[in-house]
């Protein structure tokens, strides 16, 4: 009885064996076999590279094939805007239909329509010029205030007023174009955005916290003509780095670049004005601008300085960066720089 069981198990054992062999080999040359494959793509994208994957039916053997993140395109539009990099289709996007209006007057007395806001969740505002044939000039209080989904706004030439908080915290918001039209920005209009670049060219002041925590910007060109840099205007702009304030500036307000912790060069152009109107209107790479004002000019600046109530710095500069000033007759460094 023993030797039969004993038996049983040396076959059982020798199976066993046998289905270990062809499971370890496969597809060796031990064992003969063609490869039924299926193929299976994973494109790649924009950002992402993508695969082929070859995959045998029987034996699982499978290989993988890279393909690369293309030289242009891949993009995956949907709604215009691409949804692996926020790329965004600016020309072909149509204008958004959605937008709420109410009639106002403008400055000079005349009907306008005001933006008040949109009734769809969408990836853009393209704002028109005229609504039923009257001109769009201003954007409410509040109007897209922590809309998350905006991640690119077009404004016409028609806009000349944004109102406070228009924008605060759309924390999705990349880009946004603001014509020479806009007189106007209102405070906290743009705070806790990714905006990367911003023009600010008919302003004749930055409102208190327009820019807070808007921590995409990494350069900053005041243009001539602004008089005025608000309350923690750009406080938090964690990646600002270079910073040109114009000789027009007379007062920085407490913590107008308080915590800038990148901010490395702050540059004081001279008057320049007989280069003709607008010079400071175009975008300047800021290697571009090789005129300095002078270190006088400079501490003429009134700077914001002393402790809040609550015990925190109230400078202007509060916990920035190492950064310099250059001037035409010689350099600042921060610790001279920071006291008027």
């Amino acid at each position: 009885m023993k030797q039969r069981t004993k038996g049983k198990n040396i076959g059982f054992l020798a199976l066993l064996a046998v289905f270990l062999l062809l499971c370890v080999c496969g597809c060796n040359d031990s064992y003969v076999h063609t490869h039924n494959l299926k193929t299976r793509e994973i494109p790649a994208t924009c950002s992402k590279e993508g695969c082929f994957i070859y995959e045998c039916y029987e034996c699982g053997l499978h290989t993988v094939e890279v393909i690369p993140i293309p030289e242009s395109g891949g993009h995956n539009y949907e709604n215009y805007v691409c949804t692996e990099c926020d790329d965004f289709l600016r020309d072909e996007a149509p204008e958004t239909d959605s937008l709420q209006y109410r009639k106002t007057k403008d400055e000079n007395g005349e009907i306008v329509y005001m933006v008040m806001g949109v009734t769809e969740r969408v990836p853009y505002i393209k704002i028109p010029t005229t609504h039923e044939g009257i001109p769009v000039a201003q954007i409410f209080f509040k109007a897209f205030y922590n809309d998350l989904n905006i991640k690119h706004v077009v404004l016409p030439e028609s806009i000349t007023f944004i109102d406070d908080r228009a924008f605060e915290c759309c924390f999705s918001l990349l880009s946004i174009n603001i014509p020479d039209s806009v007189t106007f920005i209102g405070k906290s209009a743009f705070s806790n955005c990714k905006i990367k670049n911003v023009s600010l060219a008919s302003l004749t002041s930055v409102e208190n916290f327009t820019f807070l925590g808007c921590g995409g910007l990494t350069n900053v060109v005041i243009p001539r003509g602004i008089t005025t840099i608000g309350i923690a205007a750009f406080a938090g702009c964690s990646s600002l780095v270079e910073l040109v304030i114009p000789d027009s500036v007379t007062e920085i307000g407490p913590e107008a670049f308080g915590d800038c912790s990148k901010l490395t060069s702050v540059t004081i152009p001279i008057s320049i004005d007989w280069f003709g109107p607008g010079l400071f209107r175009r975008n300047y790479d800021l290697q571009d601008i090789f005129y300095e004002g002078t270190i006088e000019q400079w501490h003429a600046i009134q700077r914001a300085v002393g402790i809040f109530d609550t015990g925190e710095d109230a400078a202007w500069d509060a916990l920035t960066g190492d950064y310099t000033v250059h001037c035409s007759d010689g350099d600042i460094p921060k610790a001279q720089a920071t006291n008027p």
